[in-house]
């Protein structure tokens, strides 16, 4: 008997968009690679009646993304997790990264009235993540949750978003 060909690819379902971009240079010498699907994206004739992310949250759109990898030089970031909307259509959810060299990743970076984050950034976030290994190399497990539009990192707030966004 022939050998069986492999099943084809299941075709999205409806409503659902993937999102696959292989590694790619930024003009910051940092390589991006992506991997991630979109739910219940709404269609066209839906997101005229009140703008997309606003139709998106109300159809219970989500996020998962299933690979994220940034390296610039010796830094890298790996992250995967899912991100949807809550009753109140602010985004909700939880993103497990690793981060490896933050110095180097984020070298070159200047937050205004901040300047360079790295020297303060890699401490810092050592302080709040837990030892963790990525590709063989040493580095600090991230667990940044959002929820109603806080997003947090253990008992840190970063940020909160508003509805919509």
């Amino acid at each position: 008997r022939p050998p069986r060909a492999p099943p084809a690819a299941a075709a999205p379902r409806r409503g659902a968009k993937r999102l696959v971009t292989p590694s790619s240079a930024t003009s910051s010498g940092a390589n991006i690679a992506t991997a991630a699907a979109l739910r219940n994206w709404p269609d066209e004739a839906v997101a005229e009646r009140g703008g997309l992310v606003a139709a998106w949250a109300r159809g219970g759109g989500s996020v998962q993304v299933s690979q994220l990898r940034v390296q610039r030089g010796t830094g890298l970031l790996t992250a995967t997790g899912s991100l949807g909307f809550s009753g109140s259509g602010r985004p909700e959810g939880a993103i497990d990264s690793v981060l490896v060299d933050s110095p180097a990743l984020f070298a070159g970076v200047v937050i205004p009235g901040v300047g360079d984050p790295g020297p303060i950034l890699g401490p810092a976030l050592t302080f709040v993540g837990r030892p963790a290994e990525v590709e063989g190399r040493r580095g600090t497990r991230l667990a940044i949750r959002v929820d109603d539009g806080r997003i947090g990192l253990g008992a840190i707030t970063l940020y909160r978003l508003g509805p919509g966004v």
